[in-house]
């Protein structure tokens, strides 16, 4: 679609990229849960077992509770700067990854080395309040 910019100029907008991570990469954690059972016997529907088992899930979990608001902030940013909300949201991904990785290690505090995360949130907190506050003054 074809935007008017400053000075009646034609400029093009850049279109909304798909939003396909965070599904994704909830499967492939997914299946490193389900390879967690196996390797530690943990039969279904048993949610805790060894701690290595543990952790593994609890990174899962913790990803799955914080993508509702993670999801609705990328939502509402994107309604107000639709790139920068997309680079934001892919640094939540990217460190929500990291801490998948460091906590499934089995040593949870190697989680900490995607707290990274919460900056993709912040800019997203960012770009909503920003464009609120726009919308407020016109």
């Amino acid at each position: 679609a074809r935007q008017r910019g400053r000075a009646g100029m034609r400029r093009q907008r850049a279109p909304t990229p798909p939003h396909t991570p965070p599904p994704v990469v909830n499967v492939w954690m997914g299946v490193r849960v389900g390879k967690a059972r196996k390797a530690h016997g943990v039969t279904y529907p048993a949610m805790s077992g060894p701690d290595a088992f543990n952790c593994v899930v609890r990174g899962h979990l913790n990803t799955l509770e914080n993508q509702p608001a993670a999801l609705t902030l990328l939502l509402l940013a994107a309604l107000f700067k639709p790139c920068g909300s997309a680079m934001a949201g892919a640094v939540w991904v990217v460190g929500r990854v990291v801490y998948f990785l460091g906590y499934s290690s089995g040593r949870p505090a190697a989680r900490a080395k995607g707290a990274f995360n919460h900056f993709g949130q912040l800019a997203q907190m960012w770009i909503v309040v920003a464009g609120a506050v726009k919308l407020l003054r016109a």
